[in-house]
């Protein structure tokens, strides 16, 4: 699937830049859409930490790390710590405490975090397939509607509903992203001479910060890179099945063409 190449879509074994926990870290002008925050910041280094370090660094923050669990499509320490470790998030300090909700340990600290992640969504779309006449910005597109892993009981099975997304790595641009995005969720429903066109002139990005669906209690900031793309090599039924391997287990997911508008998820 030559279409689907790109410059650099391999994931970093660990944080692509050097850090010091509870010191700002330079960067670069040009730094900030690389990754997702202000050009200088206190970030948590997660290249040498540990489970049990990121933890203590969240609560001193007025995160309850007891509610990050693998409960119902949640995320825990663990898994919050691969991703920064692979550079997909970055923990940047900030002046205000989440504390006071009763979820901090009380200790009277102000200080507080947020999460910053940059993602790419692609409302996939079959050649012949167009905007909805009747809502300009609705489009019939590829959603996920829902997913699993492996061993889980299918009534724990997350609900999406919106299109293909994926976390973005350091440096890697939204046009790369896209492409790896459907070809590591999708790939195993793509035909062998499958191919994707982007159509550039889709293309927005905006900016949210919302409490965080997988990690209760954590604030987190999104730079979020939409697009449209035809890909060619898909299935022809409207509901199909895929399974992707992910450092948790075997993902499985169920995706179906329908109608779609960015404003169902704004």
């Amino acid at each position: 699937m030559r279409s689907f190449a790109s410059a650099s879509t391999s994931a970093p074994t660990i944080a692509s830049r050097a850090s010091v926990v509870g010191r700002p870290i330079p960067r670069r002008r040009g730094d900030e859409d690389a990754v997702g925050g202000e050009t200088e910041d206190v970030v948590f280094d997660g290249a040498s930490a540990s489970v049990e370090t990121l933890a203590a660094w969240l609560r001193a923050r007025g995160v309850d790390d007891t509610r990050l669990r693998r409960e119902r499509g949640g995320k825990d320490v663990e898994d919050l710590l691969r991703e920064i470790r692979v550079g997909e998030s970055v923990l940047a300090e900030t002046g205000t405490s989440t504390r006071g909700d009763g979820d901090g340990d009380g200790d009277g600290d102000a200080r507080g975090c947020s999460r910053r992640v940059r993602v790419v969504s692609v409302r996939v779309r079959r050649p012949n397939d167009d905007r909805d006449d009747d809502d300009d910005d609705s489009t019939r597109c590829l959603v996920e509607v829902e997913q699993r892993y492996a061993g889980d009981d299918e009534d724990v099975a997350r609900r999406r509903n919106r299109p293909l997304s994926e976390k973005m790595y350091p440096r890697e641009t939204w046009r790369d992203a896209a492409r790896r995005a459907v070809r590591e969720e999708l790939g195993s429903a793509l035909a062998e001479d499958a191919s994707m066109t982007i159509l550039e002139d889709t293309y927005a990005v905006r900016v949210v910060e919302e409490e965080s669906a997988s990690y209760p209690g954590l604030r987190t900031r999104f730079t979020l890179h939409r697009v449209d793309a035809v890909v060619r090599g898909l299935p022809a039924e409207d509901e199909f099945r895929t399974v992707e391997r992910t450092p948790r287990g075997v993902l499985l997911a169920t995706w179906r063409y329908q109608p779609f508008a960015w404003s169902d998820v704004d």
